[in-house]
């Protein structure tokens, strides 16, 4: 489910956690893996942000630790088989674990 934030300019789409490593959502080009590091890949004007997990959370990993990335290092990596990065740039993508 899409959601927009009217006090900001980004897009949450929560997902159901299947597996570990299952791909629990897709959309504007965009496809990612949940593996041990990464719950969250999100974009705000154009600058590429990864959220990393902090297991002490509990099912909510959202962790306040943001790491500041260029896209090339994004499609690189491999719990993002992100397809079109430029797609990325006019929305934010919040990938949420619930159980």
């Amino acid at each position: 489910m899409f959601e927009k934030d009217q006090d900001k300019e980004e897009w949450t789409l929560s997902a159901t956690l299947e597996s570990p490593a299952s791909v629990i959502a897709s959309g504007f080009g965009l496809d990612t893996a949940v593996g041990e590091e990464l719950i969250v890949v999100k974009a705000i004007r154009g600058e590429i942000y990864a959220y990393e997990t902090d297991l002490s959370t509990g099912a909510w990993l959202l962790s306040a630790e943001v790491s500041v990335v260029d896209s090339s290092y994004v499609s690189s990596r491999p719990w993002n088989q992100a397809r079109d990065i430029p797609s990325l740039f006019q929305r934010v993508f919040l990938i949420r674990l619930e159980d």
